[in-house]
C-alpha cells in the first residue's frame, strides 16, 4: 500500500489524475482494454474534471469497458443525483467511452439482476482499475458498516449517516432515497489496482480506522489492507494521523516518521510507503 499526501484538494485531484492515466495507459499497453470502474461523488469531481481537459487526448478512451460500483435505488439515469447520470455526463460521454454497463437502478430491481451483473464483471476476467472514494462511515461502494468481507452485489439499506452526509446534494433529507444498490466487498477487493481518494477534515477518522486499525467489518474499507496494488491519495486535512497540523509537506521529501505518531511508525507489517509526491514536469 502506498499513500500519497498532498497539501490541498487541487494538489490531490492534480496527482489523482496524473496516476489514474499513468495505469491506464500502463495497462493497456499489455491488454487491448481497460476493465474500469470509476466512483461516483464529491472527492473525485475535479479529479474527473482534469481528466476531461488536461488529459482528454492522452489515453485511448474509447478501449476502457466502464462498470458502475453503487447508485441509489429508484433514480433513474436522468435524475441529476444519479450515480448513472454523473458517469454519463461527467466521464463516459465527454471521454467518448463507448463500452459501458451501467445498474438498472429501477425500484422493482431484484437480486439476481444484481448477481447477473456481477457475473458479467467475471466474464471480463475481473477489473483492471477501480478508483474508490470513503464515507464518513468508512463504506465503500455503498457497502456499509457491518457488510460482509465476502458480500456480494446486492440491495442494501442506506445508514442514518450517509443520507445525513448526502442530504446535501438534494433538497432536503426527505429527498435522499433509503435504499441502494452495491457491488459487494468480495468482487471490488479483487481489483488489481485500486486508487482511494479522499478529501476533508470529516474524512481522516474512517481513513485511519481503514488503513492502521485492525480489519472489521464495522469499517467495510479495512478490507483495502488485504488488497494488492492499493495507492491511497489523500489531501493535508484526511490524514487523521499528524502530531503537527502545521507541519509542512515540503515537495521531494518523504512524508516520513516525523509526521506520525509511535505507534504508526512501527506498524511495519501492511508495508505502508507514505510519501508526499511530485507530478514530474
Amino acid at each position: 500500500m502506498q499513500i500519497l499526501v498532498q497539501e490541498n484538494y487541487f494538489q490531490m485531484s492534480e496527482m489523482a489524475a496524473y496516476l489514474l492515466i499513468e495505469e491506464i495507459n500502463k495497462i493497456l499497453s499489455i491488454k487491448p482494454r481497460c476493465i474500469v470502474i470509476f466512483s461516483a461523488g464529491k472527492t473525485p469531481e475535479l479529479t474527473y474534471e482534469l481528466l476531461r481537459s488536461k488529459y482528454k487526448n492522452k489515453v485511448a478512451w474509447h478501449k476502457l469497458l466502464v462498470f458502475q460500483m453503487d447508485d441509489y435505488l429508484g433514480l433513474n439515469s436522468n435524475h441529476h443525483q444519479s450515480f448513472s447520470y454523473y458517469l454519463l455526463n461527467r466521464l463516459i460521454r465527454p471521454l467518448n467511452i463507448q463500452e459501458y454497463y451501467l445498474l438498472n437502478n429501477e425500484m422493482g430491481t431484484q437480486a439476481w439482476e444484481m448477481e447477473t451483473y456481477e457475473k458479467l464483471i467475471e466474464q471480463q476476467e475481473g477489473i483492471d482499475l477501480i478508483v474508490h472514494g470513503i464515507g464518513i462511515n468508512g463504506h465503500l461502494g455503498f457497502n456499509e458498516p457491518g457488510s460482509h468481507f465476502k458480500s456480494k452485489a446486492r440491495v442494501v439499506d442506506l445508514a442514518d449517516s450517509t443520507i445525513q452526509a448526502n442530504s446535501t446534494n438534494f433538497e432536503s433529507i426527505n429527498e435522499v432515497p433509503q435504499k441502494a444498490m452495491t457491488l459487494g466487498l468480495d468482487i471490488l477487493s479483487k481489483a488489481k489496482k485500486t486508487f482511494l481518494l479522499a478529501s476533508g477534515k470529516e474524512k481522516h477518522f474512517a481513513v485511519r480506522s481503514s488503513l492502521f486499525e485492525p480489519m472489521t467489518e464495522k469499517m467495510p474499507a479495512s478490507i483495502l489492507q488485504m488488497c494488492s496494488n492499493v495507492k491511497i491519495v489523500l489531501d493535508r486535512e484526511a490524514c487523521g494521523w499528524h502530531k503537527n497540523e502545521n507541519l509542512p509537506l515540503v515537495s521531494e521529501e518523504i512524508y516520513n516518521a516525523i509526521c506520525l505518531d509511535e505507534r504508526l511508525i512501527n506498524h511495519k507489517k501492511r508495508q505502508v510507503v507514505i510519501s508526499k509526491s511530485v507530478i514530474p514536469s
